[in-house]
């Protein structure tokens, strides 16, 4: 096994990999035989796409078995090398997210803003992020919660939409406190 402590990406205090984080891992690459087994720590929230995909190739080009370890989370650039890798060693809270390019804003909801259409509305671009963050939520939000049935008037999917007509769809500023008695009505367990 290596040595090799690699830590992927904190440059900064975001953890973001930028091309500083490529060229270290290029420093500290090279100096570990090519069939030798490597664990590369990785714990970042994404960065730049041209530094991932060099550190992808060096990875995908070594000839020993390379692992990543990824504790609490690896998101977009940080995904996208964790899959380059031969394993990936995960703890029971590690994330993972898509691995959608961004331009400023997504690159998909731009595709899908402008297609078919010579216009490019920013407007097109919030509203398709905005469905699709509402969407993620509504699916999270039905994932993890756990109510009390007790009473059964109201199906899970029923609370859950009480919940998101409260808590997503705008009813309030963002940082608006939301106290346990809420939760309660809610038919969430609170103790």
């Amino acid at each position: 096994r290596s040595a090799l402590e690699n830590m992927i990406a904190p440059d900064n205090s975001e953890g973001h990999i930028s091309m500083k984080t490529a060229n270290r891992f290029i420093n500290e690459f090279r100096n570990i035989p090519n069939d030798k087994e490597v664990h590369i720590l990785i714990h970042t929230n994404g960065g730049e796409l041209n530094a991932a995909e060099i550190i992808c190739r060096i990875i995908h080009q070594h000839k020993g078995k390379v692992v990543a370890i990824v504790p609490n989370y690896a998101y977009s650039a940080g995904t996208m090398i964790s899959l380059a890798c031969d394993e990936i060693l995960t703890s029971n809270v590690s994330v993972f997210g898509p691995i959608d390019p961004q331009m400023g804003f997504p690159s998909n909801s731009i595709i899908e803003a402008v297609k078919g259409n010579c216009k490019f509305a920013i407007e097109d671009v919030f509203r398709i992020e905005s469905e699709k963050a509402i969407n993620d939520v509504k699916a999270l939000l039905t994932d993890i919660l756990t109510f009390d049935m007790s009473d059964e008037t109201k199906s899970k999917e029923e609370l859950v939409e009480i919940i998101m007509n409260d808590m997503v769809d705008g009813k309030h500023l963002h940082g608006h406190p939301i106290f346990a008695s809420k939760l309660v009505e809610y038919r969430l367990t609170v103790n």
